[in-house]
């Protein structure tokens, strides 16, 4: 989790499958989420790994959330 203290303020997407990266993914949620960070977006969706059946719902929730972002900023 090296990562954490340099993306701390930043929008964040998190975006998961029924894979094993699942609790690797919801730590990094709570430890951004511990450091202040309230603009962490988690999204888990029921599909395997590459999104093989939720593509197009990937592409929209990525969608929404840069829209939603941009919103934010002045």
């Amino acid at each position: 989790m090296n990562c954490v203290p340099l993306l701390k303020a930043r929008p964040i997407l998190v975006l998961e499958a029924d894979d094993r990266n699942t609790s690797d993914n919801q730590a990094l949620v709570e430890a951004l989420r511990k450091t202040g960070n309230t603009k962490v977006t988690e999204q888990h969706m029921r599909t395997d790994h590459p999104f093989s059946d939720h593509r197009i719902a990937m592409q929209a929730a990525i969608v929404n959330w840069l829209d939603a972002i941009t919103k934010r900023q002045p």
